[in-house]
């Protein structure tokens, strides 16, 4: 045997990525016959073996044999006809070396495609890379080599439009290769490839191309087209219902979608509980169907989020996929008999995901619990040889989370883990970010000159990676607050370590000029460049999703997936105008605490920089948005979805917590009169009209919900609400607009004005719109202390009010009224929409729903005003007919 021969034959599988073993070389050398397999890699006896080798070989192997034989018989052949001969025994060159090309190029895909549904999907980029050289072999030849009409055309060209789709889903830039796919995969099906597997896979072809503002509208026609076209051949195929649920995602997301404010939460939510119950029809007791079911739910969890910052949302669909993974497990366990040979998909595969679940249940919630499972279910997938290629880096991830309780250790294994990932050709931007904030953490612990270099090189790795992704801009400038820190220890850092603190970067030129820039701006501590870069990114960046939150206008937040950041990135756009004056209310109000001497747990939004948007900017306000004010703020979670992890057992209780957003609350309402120029003691008509405005809501909301006479209903309201004075300035104080840092800090967001309204009626905006206290024997006295906390915070401003505690719970409850109403028209619609599902997507909105009509009962059996429970009764009498 040659050595030589067998020496390229380990280099070429080495480049793929193919593991070539004495086993595989045992295995192939005993199916061909006589041992001819050891001749072929001999160059005295190849050309004599070949022919029988080939024979006995062709389309006769299972993928990874076929490999190996393919590679030899081509390195026989590749010297050309001149040399091998343009015939020998009976085979023609060219038709030899055709086959060749199109059975080795089938089998790498087949095999790249066994190793990827086991979550290797990084190691097999360079067998399909091969696969396509081989094709581009063929494809000039194939009209001379194939019939018309010959059933291998259509298996090589939608074999070929499979692996174009598999390498977009790891490129950059992968329209050319979408492209590319769609043609050979159209092909495909002209040419009678019905199969479900075809469909699949042109309709995600279709959906990613959608990404692309070219193929938009038209693409969502031809979608639909094949959708229909399909029909008959998917019935039952849990592959195809994920897809098609992907599908109805990305179009509701399309700034072309009807209608045209396109994704939100509850319709996330409703494709979601249709995909439910598409799979679950289909699959009835199938595990992959189980299996399916619980990647849509991790997957439409992360949309919902993205839809409208639901956290509640996310984490029932979280619990969800948690709960059908955990049993999918148990079953393949039972069926299987314990032999991992025996079940019907690998074990890793679940409790891979188990552990993505657990880490993003962590992200929402930051209970200790979900990220020691996390690790636990990480760890035993790490121990499967059937291990997803990204374990190692989801396991580096997992031990930084926990490492930031303080444990050197943790951070030290994480690093470890993230080091492997990497060079194992993890080329994730994620991972080089994460891996950067791990060096940077260690850095602030350890003080070493090395961990902050490793952190800012890392973190330009990372953007280099993906220059349209703006997280490592994000903390490159956070890099750079500490450059500007320079000489203050950090927290926990001894003082005689100040020189230490921050090492010098080199002031290296980089071939890339944009390096050179980035790096002098960590350099020199200019955090205003750094964030400039990082908002212009976003807002020029295609792929970034827009996330709506609550109110009146579009914001977008680009909340930090890995929380590597202590800030986040808020992009609001709007007109120059407006955003000059956002800016200034910010300025105002943060001059205002100051002044005030305010706790220093009360934080606001940092504006940082007015971006211009691009034209095709998409939008339905009219006129459109020109110019994108970028905040930072703190990172955190509302307070909404504090209250809501209390009442799921998940959370401390959150009256703490609503205490400081009333006190918070106070302030921002007198620093609002002052800056509109009234004082205490204004007239008594800006009373009236806010009092008049609410009445006004109460008829809408109720002539919504089908009251007769809603009119007369809410001037009845009004003349039996109890006048609280002074009126103050509205600023929308539900829940959803206080954020709740890591540290017990509040952020208030969404200072626009909102007129003005009664005095306390924020108060029970914050309290009752999402249930923030439970409704229970103490319930107004409870109201009561939170309204008394609101009145002291504003004597102790200078802004003492005219009310007596006598006069509190009477205004309180004919207030809770007005918010039960707009409640119950809010909420009754999207419950009932999702009524028929058990999914718990929408438990919370119905939870929120139930305390509406609770809070009206309640009003109806113990209002103080007689004539108020009297309304009460009557409009329960309608509402409940």
């Amino acid at each position: 045997m040659s050595e030589d021969l067998l020496t390229l034959l380990y280099r070429q599988t080495l480049a793929l990525n193919f593991p070539f073993t004495p086993d595989l070389l045992d295995r192939v050398t005993d199916f061909c016959p006589d041992r001819t397999f050891q001749e072929l890699l001999d160059p005295r006896t190849a050309l004599r073996a070949l022919p029988v080798v080939w024979r006995a070989s062709y389309n006769e192997l299972n993928p990874e044999r076929a490999i190996l034989v393919c590679l030899a018989v081509r390195n026989v052949l590749r010297p050309g006809p001149a040399v091998v001969g343009t015939r020998f025994a009976g085979l023609r060159w060219d038709a030899t070396f055709f086959h060749v090309q199109l059975y080795l190029a089938g089998s790498l895909q087949d095999y790249a495609t066994e190793q990827m549904s086991q979550g290797r999907s990084r190691l097999v980029r360079p067998m399909l890379e091969e696969a396509m050289r081989c094709w581009e072999t063929v494809e000039p030849e194939a009209d001379r080599l194939l019939a018309p009409e010959s059933k291998a055309r259509r298996i090589w060209r939608g074999k070929r439009g499979v692996t174009r789709l598999y390498l977009a889903r790891n490129t950059r830039q992968p329209f050319g290769l979408l492209r590319g796919a769609r043609a050979d995969l159209e092909y495909a099906e002209a040419k009678k490839d019905t199969s479900a597997g075809h469909f699949t896979f042109l309709l995600e072809v279709l959906t990613r191309l959608s990404d692309d503002p070219a193929e938009l509208p038209a693409i969502w026609d031809v979608a639909d087209a094949l959708i229909e076209r399909a029909g008959p051949h998917v019935v039952g195929s849990s592959r195809w219902l994920v897809t098609l649920g992907e599908y109805r995602l990305k179009r509701a997301q399309s700034p072309h979608a009807e209608p045209v404010d396109g994704l939100d939460v509850r319709s996330a939510s409703a494709l979601y509980s249709q995909l439910r119950n598409d799979l679950l029809l289909a699959g009835e007791e199938s595990r992959e169907a189980r299996v399916a079911l619980g990647r849509a739910a991790l997957y439409y969890a992360k949309v919902v989020k993205l839809a409208g910052g639901a956290d509640d949302e996310a984490v029932m669909l979280l619990h969800e996929a948690k709960d059908v993974l955990t049993a999918c497990l148990d079953e393949n366990a039972a069926a299987s008999g314990g032999d991992a040979s025996g079940e019907k998909f690998p074990s890793a595969r679940v409790t891979g995901l188990l552990g993505e679940v657990c880490l993003r249940l962590h992200s929402l919630t930051r209970a200790p619990n979900h990220i020691a499972e996390a690790i636990e279910w990480f760890e035993t997938t790490s121990q499967d040889d059937r291990a997803p290629d990204n374990v190692h880096g989801l396991l580096g991830e997992a031990y930084l989370r926990r490492a930031r309780t303080g444990s050197e250790r943790d951070l030290r294994t994480a690093l470890e883990y993230k080091a492997r990932a990497r060079d194992i050709g993890d080329l994730n931007p994620g991972n080089y970010s994460v891996s950067a904030a791990g060096h940077h953490q260690l850095w602030r612990l350890t003080r070493a000159p090395e961990e902050f270099a490793a952190a800012v090189d890392l973190a330009v790795q990372a953007w280099q990676l993906d220059p349209q992704w703006p997280w490592p801009l994000m903390q490159l400038a956070e890099f750079a607050a500490a450059r500007a820190r320079k000489g203050t220890p950090a927290d926990g850092a001894d003082g005689n370590q100040q020189e230490n603190e921050t090492p010098e970067l080199g002031d290296d030129e980089h071939a890339d000029p944009k390096v050179s820039e980035i790096r002098r701006a960590v350099r020199q501590g200019d955090q205003a460049w750094l964030y400039q870069e990082a908002a212009w990114t976003a807002v020029h960046a295609q792929p970034f999703r827009q996330e709506v939150l609550g109110g009146r206008s579009e914001t977008f937040v680009l909340d930090d997936p890995q929380r590597l950041l202590s800030a986040t990135l808020v992009l609001k756009p709007t007109s120059r105008g407006e955003a000059e004056a956002e800016r200034d209310r910010l300025a105002s109000l943060r001059r205002y605490l100051r002044n005030t001497r305010a706790p220093d747990w009360m934080l606001l939004p940092v504006p940082l920089a007015m971006v211009g948007l691009p034209e095709d900017w998409p939008t339905s306000r009219d006129p459109a948005p020109d110019t994108a004010l970028a905040s930072r703020r703190a990172v955190g979670r509302s307070l909404a979805a504090v209250i809501a992890d209390a009442y799921e057992g998940r959370e401390a209780h959150p009256l703490a917590a609503v205490s400081r957003a009333v006190r918070y609350l106070a302030r921002i309402h007198v620093w609002a009169t002052e800056e509109s120029g009234l004082r205490n003691g204004q007239a008594s008509a800006t009373v009236t009209d806010a009092y008049s405005g609410v009445a006004g809501d109460l008829a809408k909301r109720a002539g919504r919900l089908g009251v007769p006479f809603a009119d007369t209903f809410a001037a009845r309201w009004k003349t039996l609400a109890s006048f609280t004075s002074p009126a103050m300035p509205g600023r929308d104080a539900h829940a959803e607009n206080w954020l709740i840092t890591d540290n017990g800090k509040m952020v208030a967001l969404d200072l626009e004005p909102h007129g003005h309204l009664p005095l306390l009626y924020e108060v029970v905006q914050l309290v009752e719109d999402h249930a923030a206290l439970d409704l229970k024997d103490s319930d107004w006295p409870e109201r009561q202390a939170l309204c008394r906390l609101y009145l002291d915070e504003l004597e102790s401003l200078g802004y003492p009010a005219a009310v007596t505690d006598a006069e509190v719970l009477p205004a309180y409850q004919s207030f809770a009224l007005v918010r039960a109403l707009f409640l119950m028209e809010h909420l009754s619609e999207k419950s009932a929409a999702d009524s028929t599902t058990s999914t718990g997507s929408r438990r919370w909105a119905r939870r929120r729903l139930a305390h509406a009509h609770g809070l009206m009962e309640r009003c109806e059996e113990t209002a103080v005003v007689p004539g108020l429970r009297d309304l009460t009764a009557e409009l329960r009498g309608f509402l409940d007919g």
